[in-house]
């Protein structure tokens, strides 16, 4: 299922580029994430991995040090468990925008961040009775999370390969309330894929 607002952010987010790139200095990346959370299935938050799309830029301070902004959205997908005619499905998503400072080892390189992270999370649960609704077909309840928000840290490392690509490693922490209401938290680990305008 192709969910609106993913396709609504992707537009704003290219939107959002436009003026970025015409700023000279501005270097303006996309980025696609794929990475793993540790205790997202037991927590019953959605599965432990992570994908994520996003828009960041980059800003020369010094000749080595350099300021990075970033914004996009994370999800965790479906974790399903079915027990007789009854089938739970969470999973969660997230709303981020990020502040870091980047240090260049080796110029147009190598180079590490780290900085300040900004989380809005929100956890969905679909309750599915399996040929138990009108007609034998499927019953289905939802219900949500509170949508919470939290400040955390976030650390990286990445090498620029050519001027289109680069690549980054990267950890940060993530706190979310499944539905419940009980607060996890747990710690990112995901690989980056950016691409330079």
């Amino acid at each position: 299922m192709v969910y609106l607002k993913k396709l609504l952010l992707a537009a704003l987010l290219s939107a959002f580029a436009l003026p970025l790139a015409a700023q000279e200095p501005w270097d303006v990346h996309f980025k696609l994430t794929a990475g793993a959370i540790s205790g997202a299935e037991s927590n019953s938050l959605g599965q432990n991995k992570v994908y994520g799309l996003g828009i960041g830029g980059v800003y020369p301070l010094t000749l080595s040090g350099f300021g990075v902004i970033e914004a996009g959205y994370k999800w965790l997908p479906t974790l399903s468990v079915t027990t007789g005619s009854t089938r739970v499905e969470d999973y969660s998503d997230f709303y981020f925008v990020g502040g870091q400072y980047r240090h260049e080892i080796w110029r147009n390189g190598v180079y590490v961040q780290g900085g300040l992270r900004a989380v809005n999370t929100r956890t969905v649960r679909n309750v599915i009775g399996i040929g138990l609704g009108v007609g034998g077909g499927n019953s289905k309840a939802r219900s949500k999370g509170v949508r919470g928000t939290h400040v955390g840290w976030s650390l990286g490392a990445g090498f620029r390969l050519t001027d289109l690509w680069s690549v980054e490693v990267g950890l940060s922490n993530a706190s979310l309330s499944n539905v419940a209401g009980a607060s996890v938290g747990g710690t990112i680990a995901e690989f980056a894929l950016c691409i330079h305008r």
